[in-house]
């Protein structure tokens, strides 16, 4: 069985801390945002804190950032 061919991403592994596990998995399946967007959006997070510059994205998503804008609704309804 053949692996599954990356285009417009690399693959990397990790380990999660076991208490970060199952909220990890929460937010995911309430937020309906696949881990990997999730993991994106916190990397350029830990990138814009750290000023490193962040390459802009070749196909942008701008669905993935309404999803990501929705789901900080869903998670601080007193915010939005």
């Amino acid at each position: 069985m053949g692996e599954h061919q990356l285009v417009n991403r690399k693959r990397f592994v990790s380990s999660l801390a076991n208490e970060l596990v199952e909220p990890f998995n929460e937010l995911s399946k309430k937020t309906r945002i696949t881990k990997t967007r999730l993991l994106d959006e916190a990397i350029e997070d830990l990138l814009k804190k750290y000023h490193y510059e962040i390459p802009e994205k070749k196909n942008t998503n701008t669905k993935t950032a309404e999803r990501s804008s929705a789901a900080f609704a869903v998670l601080h309804p007193a915010s939005a």
